[in-house]
C-alpha cells in the first residue's frame, strides 16, 4: 500500500461541494493508555442513498474496522470519484469503540 500525502488544505469547513475530485474527512488524536499500543476501531460511515451504477447496489452505510497505534493521529475521508456518489445531503462519519461512539462529525454535501 502507498502513502497518501495531502499537499494542501483547501478548506476547513464541513460544507462540501458534490463534485468529482473533492476529498474531505477529518483527522484525530488517539488517546489511552497504554501508549504505542494497537487498538481495533470500528468506522461507521452513513450516506444519503448512493446507487452504484455499475453494480446498482445501493449504498447507505460503510462500516469498517482499522487497528491504529494509541497516542497517533489518524485521519477518515471520502473520495468523491464517480458520479453516482454526488448526491447532496448529510455524510455523517463515525468513530466507534464497540457501541461507545469516540468521534462523529456530520458534512454536508451541495450541488455546487
Amino acid at each position: 500500500m502507498g502513502d497518501l500525502i495531502l499537499e494542501k488544505l483547501i478548506s476547513k469547513t464541513d460544507q462540501i461541494p458534490a463534485k468529482k475530485g473533492i476529498l474531505f474527512g477529518y483527522t484525530f488524536k488517539t488517546t489511552g493508555t497504554p501508549i504505542a499500543a494497537y487498538t481495533e476501531l470500528q468506522y461507521e460511515n452513513s450516506y444519503p442513498e448512493l446507487k452504484n451504477s455499475d453494480s446498482n447496489k445501493i449504498l447507505v452505510q460503510d462500516p469498517f474496522s482499522s487497528t491504529i497505534k494509541i497516542g497517533s493521529i489518524n485521519s477518515t475521508f471520502y473520495f468523491l470519484e464517480h458520479d453516482w456518489e454526488l448526491v447532496p445531503g448529510k455524510w455523517i462519519f463515525k468513530i466507534k469503540d464497540g457501541d461507545r461512539v469516540l468521534a462523529q462529525k456530520t458534512f454536508t454535501l451541495f450541488k455546487p
